[in-house]
C-alpha cells in the first residue's frame, strides 16, 4: 500500500509539472483577456491601438502584441503563438498618448538618419529590413519605434517613418 501511495504522489507531482507547462502556454491568452490597458478619457478611447494581431515569428500562426496592467505599472507585452511566456518589449506610465499599430514587412530608417534618436553612433544600422510583421510602437506626434522578432527574443529599432 506504501508502495501504490508512492507511485500516486510521484505520479500527480508528474503530472503538475506536466500541466504546468501546458498552463504556462495558455497563460498569455489569459493575462491579455483579463489585464489590457485600456484608455478612459481622451481622443482615443477603449482599446484602440493598444492591441496588434500579427504573425511577428514567421510560423504562420498569429501572434498578439497589447498594454497590460500588471500591478501598479503598464508593459507592452508580446505572445507568441506555442510559447510559454509574454515578452515584455518596454514599461511605460501611461497608455495616454501612446499607441502600437502592425508594421508591415519591408523597409524602415532609423531616426539616426536625420541626425537624432537615443542610440546614433558611428556605424549606426540605418536602413532595417522587416521580413515578417512587427509591432510599431508609437508615441503620439513623438517618436516611434518598431520592435521585431529575432531568433529568440524581440529586438527594437528606432525609425524616422
Amino acid at each position: 500500500m506504501r508502495v501504490f501511495r508512492l507511485i500516486l504522489v510521484f505520479a500527480l507531482v508528474f503530472a503538475a509539472f506536466v500541466y504546468s507547462d501546458e498552463a504556462r502556454a495558455q497563460r498569455c491568452p489569459e493575462v491579455f483577456s483579463k489585464t489590457v490597458a485600456e484608455r478612459t478619457v481622451g481622443e482615443h478611447q477603449g482599446t484602440r491601438d493598444l492591441i496588434v494581431t500579427a504573425d511577428f515569428d514567421g510560423d504562420g500562426e498569429p501572434d498578439r502584441a497589447f498594454f497590460a496592467r500588471i500591478g501598479d505599472g503598464i508593459s507592452l507585452f508580446a505572445c507568441l503563438h506555442g510559447h510559454a511566456r509574454a515578452f515584455k518589449l518596454t514599461e511605460v506610465s501611461s497608455v495616454s498618448g501612446l499607441g502600437i499599430q502592425p508594421a508591415d514587412p519591408g523597409v524602415y530608417h532609423h531616426l539616426c538618419l536625420r541626425g537624432v534618436g537615443p542610440d546614433c553612433r558611428p556605424g549606426q544600422k540605418l536602413r532595417w529590413e522587416l521580413e515578417n510583421p512587427a509591432v510599431h510602437f508609437i508615441t503620439y506626434e513623438k517618436a516611434s519605434s518598431i520592435f521585431y522578432w529575432e531568433g529568440d527574443r524581440f529586438e527594437r529599432f528606432w525609425t524616422s517613418d
